[in-house]
């Protein structure tokens, strides 16, 4: 298992939707395929969207796999509000084979499943 005594970048803007701002949304979750890292960027006109990573068990600075788009986005109807355009979480947790993600909007907390 590495050891970090120093700060690394293990995952940088590279998509659209994440290009003025990337960061984690809560810990990461272990799976048999790696560490899951939900990320929460912010692309064009500060749009938020919630975006994953998976990382290998072993060596987590290693990014094994990334969504090319985001599984979630505020809907038209929860674009308005005191923050504009904002969906984020501040985690998920496995239940099984399913992936819980309570999430907030800019009109209201809302959540998913996947």
């Amino acid at each position: 298992m590495q050891t970090w005594s120093v700060g690394a970048t293990v995952h940088a803007p590279a998509r659209p939707w994440e290009l003025t701002q990337v960061g984690n949304c809560g810990s990461p979750i272990e799976t048999e395929a790696g560490w899951l890292v939900l990320t929460h960027g912010v692309g064009p006109m500060r749009t938020y969207s919630i975006g994953a990573l998976l990382l290998d068990l072993d060596h987590p600075e290693r990014v094994l796999a990334s969504l090319p788009e985001p599984p979630i986005t505020a809907a038209a109807q929860e674009r308005d509000g005191y923050v504009p355009n904002v969906v984020y979480s501040c985690g998920a947790m496995r239940h099984r084979d399913t992936l819980v993600i309570p999430y907030g909007t800019s009109s209201g907390d809302r959540g998913c499943t996947l």
